[in-house]
């Protein structure tokens, strides 16, 4: 609940992050299973009309630059000396180098923790079900999915670029969760030197 406002999804509240008079960003319970859920909105006394909502095991999502879920993803470059920053035109990402995508939606994590909750610094949650990173139509070794310490909801995915994926300024990348994918979005990445 936060300000008198509770979403439930088939009575089950839902931990709520933000709630504005326009918009309420809340985290989907990591329980539930593969069904329709009958969404409500309460606030005091007032009880929104429910509203069908289908709910997977994953609905990855990658946060972009802009905020708009388009264009350059929140992709990391990182290097051998451990140095990070966006793999952008400027700051291109190189074959065999990891790379730090920043994501949402990937489902339960193994041990599992609970939602709405800040990860601790000291525990590594990986991700319970299948993840890839595709980059351009190569699939990334090396990938690894786990909650952001210190975050709620957020997830990074480490993988490495590999060697015969394709470059440039706008390379596209796309993060599978249990076979859903991610929009799409970019990353730069150089030929190897």
């Amino acid at each position: 609940e936060l300000d008198g406002l509770q979403v439930q999804f088939n009575g089950k509240p839902a931990p709520l992050l933000y709630a504005s008079p326009g918009q309420v960003n809340l985290q989907v319970p990591y329980d539930l299973d593969n069904s329709e859920y009958r969404l409500v909105i309460r606030r005091g006394e007032l009880v929104s009309a429910p509203s069908a909502l289908g709910v997977g095991t994953a609905s990855p999502a990658v946060a972009t630059l802009t905020g708009t879920g388009s264009g350059q993803g929140q992709v990391y470059r990182i290097q051998a000396d451990g140095t990070q920053g966006f793999a952008t035109p400027d700051n291109p990402a190189r074959p065999g180098e990891t790379i730090l995508v920043v994501t949402t939606g990937l489902g339960a994590t193994n041990p599992f923790f609970d939602e709405g909750k800040a990860v601790p610094a000291d525990n590594v949650l990986t991700v319970a079900g299948a993840v890839q990173v595709l980059i351009g139509d190569v699939s990334a070794p090396n990938v690894q999915g786990y909650l952001a310490p210190g975050q709620i909801g957020i997830y990074f995915v480490t993988a490495t670029v590999p060697d015969g994926a394709p470059t440039g300024d706008a390379v596209p990348v796309i993060v599978r969760g249990n076979g859903v994918d991610s929009q799409t979005v970019t990353l730069a990445i150089q030929p190897a030197q």
